[in-house]
């Protein structure tokens, strides 16, 4: 007994029964819950009154929304200030001298159709300006009425009763059936795979000219496509795509290496600044233009 009390208070330690916890949608299928600020493995995850892995919205601060699934989410393998959401707010709000929030508005899997559907609902939060980062895979992601909340353990929408039995359920078991350990496969969750194109990737350029806001598009190449320096056809649409509506695009092959990764496709810390770094002087030209 002594033994297994021992073990629930260090598993507890390192995060184990208090995940970051999720919530459903009828509009964007599921989020991070709201106000939450719990330790996970020694990463501070964090998130807003509005599921934004940011600090909360500020009226006076120049806001800059960003709009992506799992890349710029990080997961809880990313602590809230190695995200490149975090590292380009700390930079523009040095170069300004004023307060920059770079909101970080993700969900693992999310493509573009959820990040339109909650913006439509949320607002613009007053921002001029939106980046976009999608990747190859989000071509034909196309959100519908399931959501893996509460279903997939990956996705928890409540505590579990012990940290003991988060580890057996979630980590030991999983294991053994074979299945991702992975904090955002996409591959595990309910996305319909279609023939047609995501309409949220024009949805979310209607929005940003409807609203007046710059728009910088990001495309994030998985290793292989980094490896062979050039992306799929899926990806090369999405390009079309942002480049037949006038948008600023920057390619993630020119700036990543090998280094930057911490599976296929997710990016570790050194990557979520390269990312920052990437993204960076495009932000302060229209910041400054702003200004």
């Amino acid at each position: 007994m002594i033994a297994l009390v021992t073990l629930e208070f260090f598993l507890r330690g390192l995060g184990l029964h208090t995940p970051p916890l999720y919530i459903s949608s009828k509009t964007f299928q599921y989020i991070y819950a709201p106000n939450q600020d719990v330790s996970r493995f020694g990463n501070n995850i964090l998130t807003n009154s509005f599921s934004q892995r940011s600090a909360e919205p500020k009226k006076n601060a120049i806001k800059i929304l960003k709009i992506g699934d799992s890349i710029i989410n990080g997961g809880s393998p990313t602590d809230h200030n190695e995200l490149s959401s975090s590292i380009l707010s700390e930079s523009l709000s040095k170069e300004f001298d004023s307060e920059v929030q770079v909101l970080n508005i993700s969900a693992g899997s999310w493509g573009p159709d959820n990040g339109c559907a909650y913006l439509k609902e949320q607002g613009n939060f007053d921002a001029k300006i939106m980046v976009l980062v999608f990747s190859s895979h989000d071509l034909h992601d196309i959100k519908n009425e399931s959501t893996p909340v509460g279903k997939s353990i990956n996705y928890p929408d409540k505590n579990p009763p012990f940290a003991i039995y988060e580890l057996l359920e979630r980590y030991i078991l999983k294991r053994k059936l074979n299945l991702s350990t992975s904090e955002n496969n996409f591959k595990s969750l309910q996305i319909e795979k279609s023939t047609d194109e995501n309409p949220g990737f024009q949805q979310l350029i209607d929005f940003g000219k409807l609203n007046e806001m710059n728009i910088i598009a990001y495309l994030h190449p998985t290793q292989k496509e980094l490896a062979e320096q050039h992306y799929n056809n899926n990806g090369k649409r999405i390009l079309d795509i942002w480049n037949n509506n006038g948008i600023a695009v920057l390619k993630g092959i020119d700036y990543l290496d090998k280094s930057c990764y911490r599976d296929d496709i997710h990016l570790n810390a050194q990557g979520q600044r390269v990312m920052a770094e990437a993204i960076l002087p495009e932000l302060l030209e229209l910041v400054g233009r702003d200004e």
